[in-house]
């Protein structure tokens, strides 16, 4: 999914939030209602809990199935009481990160931890639990909780599609396949859920379907992506190359562009290339960055020192 730029900063000041009863500070409902007059279509609000140097990303609504917009309004803006942390700012995730600075994912976890004492079987703590867990790579803990996330919300399109993925990165392709269609299920226009399915057709070696279903996405980038790693599979040489300099070509407007051309030569086996455009993703603060402890396109890079690198560099752990 990809997500409207949030231009209008906040102005906020942090303010303590400790009990489950105390109301919204009007900062944050003004910050609120004057978002909510944006488009719905693929937003994702976004409410940065924080204690010094760590953060939680808490939905304020992942609004494709407009149904669902007054639970999520309500889950969000509890979610904040719950917390008893230092609330910053209303951004969208491609503004990520705060301050310049990537998470501090271990900080982030213990202050996860005290969101889900005060409120263990919210849906808004259970499935961003289970989001700090995959981006740190305990894949196993993300999927466990994330079960439990499609408990509280079995028709949530995008909290199968979540569970999916986590299925998916820990090489449980077929779990993650019935995952996937769950998701399709419930929302047939999940654009991610069905891009994402294409990758696991990809990981079964099924190239060919993989490249049908790229086809048919709507955003010209994961068209092209898609058919430079699976062109490359099929030993189509030419084929790859030339959507891997489309790709180049659409040039640094384009989000993600500098993770996306990454993660073609990482798939393709092109280490030194890999690593130069992950370095200019790092330095664009691209929002694919925050799968890169996980992501299997880039499978080919583990084993080699500089990955090893690159996750200190983004305050994720090694092992």
């Amino acid at each position: 999914m990809r997500f409207w730029p949030f231009k209008k900063k906040v102005e906020t000041k942090p303010v303590e939030l400790t009990s489950s009863d105390d109301p919204p500070p009007a900062y944050l409902q003004a910050a609120f209602d004057e978002a909510v007059k944006r488009p719905l279509d693929d937003m994702v609000w976004r409410l940065v809990i924080a204690s010094p140097q760590r953060y939680i990303i808490i939905d304020l609504g992942v609004l494709t199935m407009s149904s669902y917009c007054e639970t999520h309004e309500k889950q969000g803006l509890q979610a904040a009481r719950l917390g008893g942390a230092q609330v910053l700012n209303v951004v969208f995730e491609e503004n990520l990160p705060v301050a310049g600075e990537w998470p501090d994912w271990a900080g982030a976890q213990k202050d996860m931890e005290r969101a889900l004492s005060l409120g263990p079987n919210t849906l808004i703590t259970l499935h961003h639990n289970a989001v700090i867990l995959h981006r740190v790579g305990r894949l196993k803990e993300a999927i466990a909780a994330q079960r439990k996330a499609t408990e509280v919300e079995p028709l949530g399109s995008y909290i199968w599609a979540n569970l999916a993925a986590y299925l998916m990165e820990d090489g449980q392709l077929e779990a993650a396949r019935v995952a996937y269609g769950k998701a399709l299920e419930i929302s047939p226009e999940n654009v991610t859920a069905a891009q994402e399915l294409a990758i696991v057709d990809l990981l079964e070696g099924h190239a060919t379907r993989t490249l049908a279903a790229m086809e048919k996405l709507p955003r010209g980038a994961d068209r092209l992506m898609g058919s430079a790693i699976a062109q490359h599979d099929l030993g189509h040489g030419l084929e790859s190359q030339r959507a891997l300099d489309q790709l180049v070509a659409l040039g640094d407007g384009e989000p993600d562009i500098a993770y996306r051309i990454a993660s073609v030569h990482a798939w393709r086996d092109e280490r030194d290339s890999a690593f130069e455009w992950l370095n200019r993703a790092y330095v664009r603060r691209d929002f694919g960055l925050r799968l890169v402890k996980v992501d299997p396109i880039l499978r080919n890079l583990r084993r080699d020192a500089r990955y090893a690198a690159f996750l200190k560099k983004m305050n994720l752990p090694v092992d």
